[in-house]
């Protein structure tokens, strides 16, 4: 068995799985249950929660969270790789489970995270409003890093 975790960007997840095809080996994806964003295979909502969670994490081998900005830059810049890619034509034998609720955001949050999406790389305060959007709403239900 080979496990690859979710942190796989699609170019790397393709070399592999290139690779794996000169083998006799049955491929099954575990791939989350999302709704997608337009042209992504990921929710906002996914994206928010995944930031929150790495928020909480201590000792993350892959992203620094005592920088939320940064924090934040690094998911979309992953969320962003994703652009246009449909994970079950990638990985046609698959199972879905749901890693993250299935919740709509508030609206004030979802066009903050969208503008962070589409824009926070020519225009750094889109991702700067999202972080402080999102900690807002933590704090509003006590999850905040800011206690």
């Amino acid at each position: 068995m080979l496990y690859l975790d979710k942190v796989f960007i699609p170019l790397e997840l393709k070399q592999v799985l290139d690779l794996l095809k000169g083998y006799n080996v049955k491929l099954v994806g575990v791939l989350p249950t999302s709704s997608g964003f337009e042209s992504y295979p990921f929710s906002l909502s996914f994206l928010v929660q995944c930031y929150c969670r790495c928020l909480s994490r201590e000792n993350h081998p892959a992203y620094e969270n005592q920088n939320p900005l940064m924090l934040m830059k690094q998911l979309i810049m992953f969320y962003t790789q994703f652009k246009d890619l449909q994970l079950k034509d990638l990985i046609p034998t698959n199972v879905q489970v749901e890693m993250t609720t299935q919740a709509r955001l508030p609206s004030d949050l979802e066009f903050i995270i969208q503008e962070a999406v589409e824009y926070g790389f020519q225009n750094e305060e889109a991702i700067e409003d999202a972080v402080t959007k999102i900690e807002m709403y933590r704090q509003l239900f006590g999850t905040s890093s800011q206690h």
